[in-house]
């Protein structure tokens, strides 16, 4: 045989196992398009949503003022802008340090209540004027002061309190804004991403264990897993999806056989009932609120917690789609779990509290941004129906001579 036809060979037998994977990926992917589960459409429009850019937000650069290493809030007088493939706006800060709010023409500047909570609090996705503080503010005649900070959860709001206090005129009265996620933040603040043995290692980069190996490898997937969603072509190939949501499921069967909780979205892995993670992070959780009723103690104000849902307790639909993607039986999940683990703490300690879940189950569609999971305009228009009800009394148990009361 001459080394041309040895070529030739050679060629074809690369050729022919190239050709017929690329046509086996084909084939599964028109059939996916024509017949495969719900689940993957939905999972490639949220992609298509973000578009190719690899930065899902804009938050590294925001002028946060840090004391002592720890956030305080942001840079009073501040402008900045919010940038994400399904939103982008303006964002001013207040002398407070907090983002700002309308106010009734009523209000008094002496009576100011704090809102504390991560950027649902804070208000990204949406403009200062469409945030629900800014429509609760236009109906009270007490000025409502959003120090929000995205990232943030109890910890940091707790550590913000200390050191602003005083400057905000000792307010009687803080509320929480509490999102489930809250929890997965809590624990990660209280070391459960270094997951010794017998803990949860599920959250981030740091990954699937104390090992070199481990750590390394949770990362590389990382990596690969956003580069692959943000991917002009293969992002948006159901068939990528299909694969990544089978590989992932034997990741995670591996990762059971350690005793380790399942890779998955934050805010589902906390509603798992037989996760490991909710039972420690139920106690990083009470820990902070203990840690809460001490400093109100100490500087005496009273603290009231908002607990706002996540997209997945809203719509039972999307959950069911979710769960899909990762194997999870509905049955595994718990969809009340996080606002049962928090009024747990709370009713412990006789702090009040207010759960907007049900009010939001029947404000209907598009509250929350497909890719980035934020309130829309829409959804922020219906926490304020469902708190402003609610805010007269809260406010004017605190605020005596009618202050706090609701322009009507």
């Amino acid at each position: 045989m001459s080394d041309q036809a040895r070529s030739v060979s050679y060629l074809k037998v690369c050729l022919l196992p190239l050709g017929g994977f690329l046509a086996a990926i084909l084939i599964l992917e028109v059939a996916l398009r024509l017949f495969g589960p719900s689940w993957i459409a939905y999972r490639v429009r949220e992609i298509e949503s973000r578009g190719s850019s690899l930065s899902v937000g804009s938050d590294a650069l925001w002028p946060i003022d840090r004391r002592n290493g720890k956030v305080a809030g942001f840079i009073p007088g501040a402008r900045f802008a919010a940038s994400h493939p399904e939103y982008s706006h303006p964002v001013q800060i207040d002398e407070w340090g907090g983002r700002a709010t309308l106010k009734s023409d009523s209000a008094r500047d002496e009576k100011r209540v704090p809102f504390l909570g991560d950027s649902m609090s804070f208000g990204v996705g949406v403009r200062d004027s469409e945030t629900y503080l800014s429509l609760l503010g236009r109906e009270v005649n007490v000025r409502l002061l959003n120090l929000g900070v995205p990232g943030s959860s109890l910890p940091n709001q707790l550590d913000a309190i200390e050191r602003k206090h005083r400057e905000l005129g000792s307010p009687p009265l803080y509320l929480f804004v509490f999102f489930p996620n809250d929890i997965s933040e809590i624990a990660w603040q209280h070391g459960l991403i270094l997951n010794k043995e017998g803990r949860s290692g599920w959250y981030g980069s740091g990954g699937r264990g104390n090992s070199p190996w481990a750590i390394r490898w949770e990362r590389e997937l990382s990596w690969l897993n956003l580069h692959l969603a943000c991917h002009p072509l293969f992002g948006r190939l159901y068939s990528v999806q299909f694969l990544k949501s089978q590989l992932l499921m034997v990741y995670n069967l591996f990762y059971q056989t350690r005793k380790i909780d399942r890779r998955m979205d934050p805010s589902l892995l906390v509603m798992t009932q037989d996760s490991h993670f909710a039972d420690e992070a139920g106690e990083c959780l009470g820990k902070e609120v203990e840690r809460l009723v001490r400093l109100s103690r100490r500087l005496r104000f009273a603290p009231f917690f908002i607990l706002i849902p996540d997209r997945y307790q809203v719509y039972p639909e999307l959950l069911r789609m979710r769960a899909a993607y990762y194997h999870l039986n509905l049955r595994e999940i718990d969809v009340e779990l996080p606002q049962r683990m928090i009024k747990e703490k709370l009713r412990e300690h006789g702090i009040p509290f207010l759960d907007l879940l049900e009010c939001l189950r029947t404000q209907g569609k598009d509250l929350y941004y497909r890719q980035d999971f934020h309130l829309t305009p829409a959804g922020h228009r219906a926490v304020k129906e469902c708190l402003s009800p609610h805010l007269k009394r809260i406010v004017a148990s605190y605020f005596p001579e009618g202050s706090g009361a609701l322009r009507r």
